[in-house]
C-alpha cells in the first residue's frame, strides 16, 4: 500500500509565537481528517522551530488535500513543505467504526447523559451517533470509545462491584480530578506519583465506570520498579 508523508520543514517569520496563536483553528481542521481516518498519524520533531513536523496520511491526494487548507500553510506559520510517497502498511479503516486496535465498550443506563459527560468534563469528541440513546462513537486523541445503552445482555455497573475501568492519559492529572469531582464525580484515589513514572488518580464517572486518570513523567525502565520487560 502507497501512504504519504507530509513534511513541514520551515516555519513562518513569526516563529512558534505565530504558530500558537493559529494552533487552534489547526487542530480543528485536522479533526475531520482523523474523523474520516485519512491522517494516521502526526507530530512535531524534538525542535518544531527548527526540525519541523510531520504526518502520514493514507493517500497522496489526502495529504495534498490536508495541506491546501491547513490554517498553518495558509496563516504563514510555514514556510516550506513537501510530500513523500511511502511504501507502508495502514490498518482498514472504515469511517461507521471507531479507529484503533482496541475500542472499549461500557455500558450506561442513559446514554445521552453519559456522552456529554464524557464531552464536557473529560474532553471527549463525538464521532458518530446511533440511536436515539443505542451508542455513542466517542474519540479521545489517537483512542476511541463507545459509549452503549444497557439493553440486551449488556448491564451498567452496579454499586461496590468492578469488572473494568479505563485508564486515560492527561497532561494534568490534578487539573483533570478537580473538573471531575465538580462535575459530580466521585474521586476514589486522588493523584499521586508512582515508582514507575507515572502520576495517576482514579475516580468514579455518575453512570458508575471507573476510570484511571495517568500523567508521563518520566520515561523508567520496569527494572526500576519490579517491573519484569517482555522484551530487553
Amino acid at each position: 500500500m502507497t501512504l504519504a508523508v507530509s513534511f513541514y520543514d520551515e516555519m513562518g517569520p513569526g516563529g512558534m509565537a505565530h504558530a500558537q496563536q493559529v494552533y487552534p483553528r489547526h487542530v480543528a481542521y485536522l479533526e475531520q481528517f482523523n474523523v474520516d481516518g485519512e491522517v494516521l498519524m502526526i507530530g512535531t520533531f524534538a525542535d518544531p522551530a527548527t526540525d519541523g513536523s510531520m504526518a502520514v496520511f493514507r493517500s497522496r491526494e489526502a495529504a495534498e488535500r490536508f495541506i491546501a487548507g491547513d490554517p498553518f500553510v495558509t496563516e504563514g506559520v510555514v514556510a516550506s513543505w513537501r510530500v513523500l510517497d511511502w511504501n507502508g502498511d495502514a490498518p482498514a479503516t472504515n469511517r461507521s467504526v471507531p479507529l484503533g486496535p482496541v475500542i472499549p465498550v461500557l455500558s450506561y443506563a442513559d446514554v445521552q447523559a453519559a456522552t456529554d459527560w464524557l464531552v464536557d468534563v473529560l474532553g471527549f469528541k463525538v464521532r458518530v451517533l446511533i440511536g436515539p440513546g443505542h451508542r455513542a462513537q466517542l474519540t479521545f486523541a489517537d483512542g476511541s470509545l463507545i459509549v452503549a445503552d444497557d439493553g440486551s445482555d449488556r448491564v451498567a455497573p452496579s454499586p461496590g462491584a468492578v469488572t473494568a475501568s479505563v485508564m486515560l492519559r492527561v497532561d494534568d492529572v490534578n487539573a483533570v480530578c478537580e473538573k471531575v469531582r465538580q462535575a459530580g464525580g466521585v474521586i476514589l484515589s486522588e493523584p499521586q506519583t508512582y515508582p514507575y513514572g507515572e502520576r495517576q488518580g482514579t475516580f468514579r464517572d455518575p453512570g458508575g465506570h471507573v476510570w484511571t486518570l495517568t500523567q508521563t513523567l518520566t520515561n523508567t525502565p520496569p527494572g526500576d520498579w519490579t517491573g519484569v520487560a517482555a522484551t530487553p
